[in-house]
């Protein structure tokens, strides 16, 4: 029984201090550039289903993720742009492309899967941040995206 307690203990203590595990400065800064990116393709890619998408559902939610990635980016712009870390610029040109080929059901099929699949990475990022970002606000930022994204990761799914 104490050796059970004991070992507890340890496995309790050992979960807590991997929680205090902090980022580097540098790990942060690929965390905003990461999502800053995912950003971007998430606007072009809403943009580009917003005209494009054969469905109107699909139409509808490209305008929401164009629309909120925004709001998104402007955020996870900040948390950098004040201590000069280079953030990228553009969306996935390659991405856009391939999208940009396809026509009615096929684009539909095609853009979902890639939303479904970007939103699960980002989410994932949002949840490391959250966890292990050294920056206060980066931490913040990730732990009130996270909703937003679960909540877009859930309409594609449904979509």
């Amino acid at each position: 029984m104490l050796r059970t307690l004991l070992l507890l203990t340890l496995a309790a203590t050992l979960a807590g201090c991997a929680a205090l595990v902090r980022n580097t400065p540098q790990e942060d800064a690929q965390l905003v550039r990461s999502l800053v990116q995912a950003n971007l393709d998430e606007i072009a890619a809403g943009r580009l289903a917003a005209t494009k998408a054969q469905s109107r559902a699909v139409r509808q939610y490209g305008e929401r993720m164009a629309r909120e990635h925004r709001q998104l980016q402007a955020e996870a712009s900040e948390l950098r742009s004040a201590e000069g870390v280079p953030l990228p610029a553009s969306h996935d040109f390659a991405e856009m492309r391939k999208l940009d080929r396809l026509s009615g059901a096929e684009f539909d099929r095609a853009y979902i899967e890639l939303t479904v699949k970007r939103h699960a990475d980002t989410l994932r990022l949002l949840e490391r941040a959250a966890s292990r970002a050294a920056d206060p606000a980066l931490r913040t930022h990730a732990e009130r995206a996270i909703p937003t994204l679960r909540k877009h990761l859930e309409s594609a799914r449904r979509l």
